[in-house]
């Protein structure tokens, strides 16, 4: 997954936290510039939380991102 935060000052007054909760949730992070960063989420992940809480992120407009098609079960 490739983040792509438009809202530049909001994600980096929250990368911490953003990048902490992604770590908690088994993932790690691997940042090209200091607003883009990709996500590699290993298969013991629960990527459906990920997903989760990347559109939370994302509909309070801390973050933009998009992402390959995995295969999630849309409702």
């Amino acid at each position: 997954m490739l983040l792509d935060p438009p809202y530049g000052a909001v994600l980096i007054s929250k990368k911490g936290e953003v990048i902490e909760q992604i770590n908690s949730l088994g993932c790690d992070t691997e940042f090209a510039t200091e607003k883009y960063f990709a996500i590699d989420v290993p298969p013991q992940a629960d990527i459906s939380e990920l997903y989760d809480y990347l559109e939370e992120l994302e509909s309070k407009q801390v973050l933009n991102f998009q992402e390959g098609d995995y295969g999630r079960k849309k409702s």
